[in-house]
Order: structure tokens, then C-alpha cells, then sequence
């Protein structure tokens, strides 16, 4: 029974270690854990779509409007009879012709609505190019401090040969401080490094929404994927054109330069008028039911884009079967002195002229943005090359090394010197590599090209 009990507590503590533990194999593993439990960039996608949907229906300025009226009248006279009135009365207006005012404002809305959709999807996109960056930079970091422990390993069991050989007079004490300095400084580094790589721990932690109490873990060799990767600089112009297509921020820049610009135009147009057609329909009489139907026609001009003069002008035409049929002409005019119409159209030019401005920058930062990226991509690609056959060289160079001090040949200083050289340039090409993944991350993000 004590045997059994003994047992529980370090099962309970594999069961707790194997149960708050998330490791993951690549990138795109790690991504899809995340997106399944980000509810925030899910509920925003959910909300753009239904502002889409909800753009496309409003669709009111172009459908009839209906209006009912119901009325009853008292009038009581001293002396005279008193008069009674009541009415129902069912009337449509349709907007037939407005200048384009409802067309401008409609396409405008649907626009503002797919961007907000654009805006939740880019949204997602740098949450995944965060995941990206962070992953790569994780598994660099890792490997640097693998890469740092197997110099120190070796570094340390030199030092104990050199330790032998300046106890017994074969070297300078000079040569063997300068590597305890090398040992000393190596492992500050691999504190270093093992102090980012905690921190990139705990913000993947956060991204990908694990507790506190939950350890992650990636295991993936990675950096072998760089041999495929080939240089952009043939297809920079392709690259610019999908980069610029691709721009939100342009888009909508675009998007407001062509509205504003037909609002001008409709400004400009201020001699058109709005034209709306209504038809009723109503019944009056003393008592109910009312049994005096009329139908009416009304067809109305209204010139409220002009400036000073609002003018209205309305042709009536009324039928009651039992009674008559009447017809009328209206003419109203209200004089409103816009003092400023003119100042606010330069205003309105002035300030189309800046968003286009405004549009060209835009359009330069993002055709400088990607240029730069496909240059220090392409650098990157020739630097791990060369990094790559420096160190082949490094390596022979440094065996030679190892005999010429053996022989005497050559200072144990010298080959201290040699070896770092060397360590250094395998940490370049751990680093140079991940920073190439990192970019052709950003670049594909930019463009949505694939660089195979």
C-alpha cells in the first residue's frame, strides 16, 4: 500500500507535465492553434460580414416610400351646424432622379463596409506574420544556445589541456587567461540568449492564449528550407504590382479620391433638380366606413442644390369619381444666401488634390518598402552562401591550425583567435538564415507571392 502511494505522486506530476505541455512541429501547426483560439480576430471577421451584409440591403433611398395618414376633423360653431370630418389616406413616393446623390453615398457604404472586412482580414495576417517571426526567432535562438553549449563544451576541455601546458611551463599565462576570458564571456552569452528566448516564450504564450501554468515547446529543424529559396530581384516589378493591388490603405485612399470627386461633381450639376413621383389613395367622409375615395398624381421638381434659391415645383393631379377632379401648380422659392458656395468648392478641389498627393506617397513608401525587401532578401541568400563556404574554408584553415600549435608553429593565441572566427561565422549563418525566413514571411504577406 506505501508502494502504491509513493507511486501516485510522480504519476500525478507526469500526468500534470504531459497534460499543460504544447509542443508543436512547424509554424503552420502552431498558427492553426492559435487562429482556433483567437475569439477576438473571429468575432471581427463575423462583424465585417455582417456590415456587408447589412450595406447591401440598405437600399432605401431607392425604394418606394410609403406613408399613412389617418385623421379625424371637430369643428363646432356657435349658432351653425358643427362639421365633422374623417379621412384615411395610403400614399408611395419613388425617388426617380437625384443627381447620383443616393447611387454616390450607396457604392460609398458598400465600399466602407468590404474595407472593414479587408481591414479584420489584414488583421489576421499580421497576427500570423507575428506567430511567424516569433516561431523563427524562438527556433534561431534555440539553436544559437545549442550552438554556443557545443563551444563551451569544447572550449572547456581545451582549457584544461591549456591549464596542463601552463602548469608545466608549455604556454604563457597570457594564453591561458585570454581563454578563461573567451569561457567567461561565452557563457554570459548563452545567458543572454537563453533570457530572449524566454521572453519569445512567454509572448507566443500570450498569442497563442496559454496559461501560465501551460509549457510550450517547438521542435522543428527548419533552417534546411533556406536552400530552396531563390532570388526576387528578376520579378521586382511583378512583386511592386501585386504589393500595390494588394494595399488596403491605397484602396480606400482611391476609393475616397473617386467619391469626393463625384460629390464635386454633383455640386457642379446644382441646376438639376430631384425628381419624385407619389401616388395616393384616401377616403373621407362624416361617419364610417368612408365611402368618398380620391386618387392623386404628384410629380414634384425640387432644385435644392442651387445655391441662394431653393426651388420647388409641383404638378398635382386629384380624381374623386363621386365628386371631381381638380389640378394644381405649385411654385415655391426659398432664398438662402450661401455666402460661402464657391469658397466651399475650392475647398472641396483643394482638398481632392491633397488625398491624391496624399495617394502618390502612399504608393512610393510601398514601392520602396518592397524594392528594400527584395534587395536585403537577395542579400541574405548571397550572405549564407558565402558564410557557408567561409566556414567550409574556416574549417580546414582551423585544422591546420590545431597542428601548427601542437608543432609550436603558431601562438595559442592565434588559434584562439582562428577558432572564434570561425564560431562567429556559424552563428552569422544561423542568424542570416532566419532573418531570410522572416522576410520572405513579410514579402509573401505584402504580395501574396509564394516564393517556392
Amino acid at each position: 500500500m506505501k508502494k502504491v502511494f509513493s507511486i501516485f505522486p510522480l504519476f500525478l506530476m507526469t500526468f500534470n507535465s504531459i497534460c499543460f505541455s504544447k509542443t508543436f512541429t512547424s509554424a503552420d501547426e502552431m498558427i492553426q492553434f492559435g487562429l482556433s483560439r483567437n475569439k477576438s480576430l473571429e468575432i471581427q471577421k463575423e462583424i465585417a460580414l455582417t456590415k456587408i451584409k447589412s450595406s447591401k440591403l440598405n437600399i432605401a433611398a431607392f425604394l418606394p416610400q410609403l406613408d399613412f395618414s389617418w385623421n379625424e376633423y371637430n369643428s363646432i360653431y356657435l349658432n351653425q351646424n358643427d362639421t365633422r370630418t374623417k379621412s384615411i389616406s395610403l400614399s408611395a413616393t419613388q425617388l426617380i432622379f437625384d443627381n447620383g446623390k443616393s447611387k454616390a453615398d450607396y457604392v460609398y457604404n458598400r465600399f466602407s463596409s468590404d474595407m472593414e472586412y479587408i481591414y479584420a482580414e489584414e488583421e489576421e495576417q499580421q497576427y500570423i506574420l507575428s506567430l511567424r517571426e516569433k516561431f523563427f526567432n524562438w527556433i534561431y535562438q534555440k539553436k544559437n544556445i545549442e550552438l554556443k553549449k557545443e563551444f563551451l563544451e569544447n572550449s572547456q576541455s581545451e582549457l584544461e589541456v591549456l591549464k596542463f601546458k601552463f602548469e608545466n611551463g608549455l604556454c604563457t599565462k597570457s594564453d591561458y587567461l585570454e581563454y578563461e576570458i573567451l569561457i567567461s564571456e561565452l557563457k554570459n552569452e548563452i545567458k543572454k540568449s537563453e533570457y530572449t528566448q524566454s521572453q519569445l516564450t512567454e509572448e507566443l504564450k500570450q498569442l497563442l492564449d496559454l496559461s501560465d501554468d501551460e509549457d510550450l515547446s517547438l521542435s522543428t529543424d527548419i533552417f534546411d528550407t533556406t536552400e530552396n529559396i531563390r532570388p526576387l530581384v528578376k520579378d521586382s516589378n511583378k512583386l511592386i504590382e501585386k504589393a500595390v493591388a494588394r494595399n488596403s490603405s491605397l484602396a480606400k485612399q482611391n476609393s475616397e479620391i473617386e467619391y469626393y470627386e463625384k460629390i464635386l461633381k454633383i455640386r457642379k450639376r446644382c441646376f438639376l433638380p430631384t425628381i419624385s413621383f407619389t401616388a395616393g389613395i384616401s377616403f373621407s367622409g362624416k361617419s364610417y366606413p368612408l365611402n368618398q375615395p380620391e386618387y392623386t398624381l404628384n410629380l414634384k421638381f425640387s432644385f435644392d442644390s442651387l445655391p441662394w434659391v431653393k426651388t420647388d415645383i409641383t404638378n398635382l393631379l386629384g380624381i374623386n369619381p363621386q365628386v371631381s377632379k381638380r389640378a394644381s401648380d405649385s411654385f415655391s422659392t426659398a432664398v438662402t444666401p450661401e455666402l460661402n458656395y464657391w469658397t466651399n468648392n475650392k475647398i472641396s478641389k483643394l482638398t481632392i488634390n491633397q488625398m491624391k498627393s496624399e495617394r502618390e506617397k502612399i504608393l512610393s513608401e510601398i514601392k520602396t518598402g518592397i524594392k528594400a525587401l527584395i534587395y536585403e532578401h537577395d542579400y541574405l541568400i548571397g550572405q549564407i552562401s558565402q558564410l557557408k563556404n567561409s566556414i567550409k574554408l574556416k574549417n580546414e584553415k582551423y585544422s591546420i591550425f590545431v597542428f601548427q600549435n601542437e608543432k609550436g608553429l603558431i601562438t595559442t593565441s592565434d588559434l584562439i583567435k582562428e577558432k572564434i572566427n570561425l564560431e562567429q561565422d556559424r552563428q552569422s549563418l544561423l542568424k542570416s538564415e532566419a532573418q531570410l525566413l522572416i522576410l520572405q514571411n513579410k514579402i509573401q504577406f505584402l504580395t501574396g507571392e509564394v516564393n517556392d
